[in-house]
């Protein structure tokens, strides 16, 4: 159960890599081969980090207070994805150019316009796509998650994801061109909901544990 949990979280944080990648693709932008690698590292180094921290704090306060802050991280993440289109049309309209932009229009990271996502591109997006796994990975720690088996099923999953993004994007492009906003919309939100529900529903799991 504790390794099916694990992985399940593992695809529950990749599905905005998949999304962003398979958007990307759809609309004809190239993510090759090192950038997958600098996506799924940088994800995987971040969740890491913030694993370390929550375990960090763990040793100095309460157990139980530990579980009721674990289970309000996870809770208000996925809450947070459930809204996640009103949340982004929200950041989109303050113009911003900085990580929280890019979380809310990934088309920004192209600035180069080569259609194509170099190393450092991969970085600043996987920073993007690393808010939700930051809060995530804390609330883990807090939880005693053994760290390792995270990481390795982490870089795995992430590697998978932004592969199969790239490649069904691709591949409906192939098919139909640019995708229609709506139906990538659509996609978003619908997916990206679930993602939060999940995150609610294993929250809950281990707060009654």
């Amino acid at each position: 159960m504790y390794i099916l949990e694990v992985i399940i979280l593992c695809i529950t944080l990749s599905i905005d890599s998949f999304l962003t990648c398979f958007t990307y693709s759809a609309s004809n932008i190239k993510v090759p081969r090192r950038a997958v690698i600098t996506i799924a590292l940088t994800c995987t180094f971040f969740l890491v980090l913030s694993i370390l921290a929550g375990s960090s704090v763990m040793t100095i306060i309460d157990p139980f207070a530990a579980n009721v802050i674990s289970f309000g991280l996870l809770f208000c993440i996925g809450l947070s994805r459930i809204f996640d289109t009103q949340i982004k049309w929200l950041i989109s309209k303050m113009h911003s150019k900085n990580i929280l932009g890019i979380y809310a229009d990934p088309y920004i990271v192209d600035s180069d316009k080569s259609n194509c996502i170099s190393v450092i591109e991969a970085i600043v997006l996987s920073a993007a796509l690393s808010l939700d796994g930051i809060s995530v990975g804390f609330a883990l720690g807090l939880k005693c998650f053994n760290i390792w088996l995270i990481g390795g099923c982490s870089i795995i999953v992430q590697v998978a994801s932004v592969i199969g993004g790239v490649n069904l994007g691709g591949k409906l492009y192939r098919v139909i061109g640019n995708a229609p906003s709506k139906t990538m919309k659509y996609l978003d939100v619908n997916i990206t909901a679930i993602s939060g529900l999940v995150l609610i529903l294993i929250g809950l799991f281990r707060f009654c544990m």
